[in-house]
């Protein structure tokens, strides 16, 4: 009979124990969680209530839509034309590669 090593068992092991692990994590409701807040060391949490309306501050600045003017940059999504390409005339960019590649920096 051939023995069965531990370096090829173990990860059959491993497996089966991360499949048990996930179904008794599934079959815990959800609904038994309480909610809780990180770094509140609170000993009586309550449920929150889903139909109370949360108060949210803060401001809503408006802005007169056009792009900043700033040399050097894509004015919006994708460049001037939406194609992706670069068409700066001002800024020198290789056309196309030596035959033998780039050189390696590195």
């Amino acid at each position: 009979m051939k023995e069965i090593s531990a370096v090829k068992t173990l990860p059959y092991a491993v497996a089966l124990a991360g499949c048990i692990m996930l179904l008794v994590w599934n079959l815990y409701s959800i609904d038994k969680l309480p909610m809780r807040v990180p770094g509140k060391e609170v000993t009586d949490i309550q449920p929150v209530d889903e139909n109370v309306l949360i108060d949210l501050e803060g401001t809503l600045e408006k802005l007169n839509g056009v792009p900043a003017a700033l040399n050097g940059t894509w004015p919006r999504f994708r460049g001037d034309n939406f194609d992706a390409i670069f068409t700066d005339e001002r800024v020198k960019l290789i056309k196309s590669w030596p035959a033998d590649g780039p050189r390696v920096l590195w």
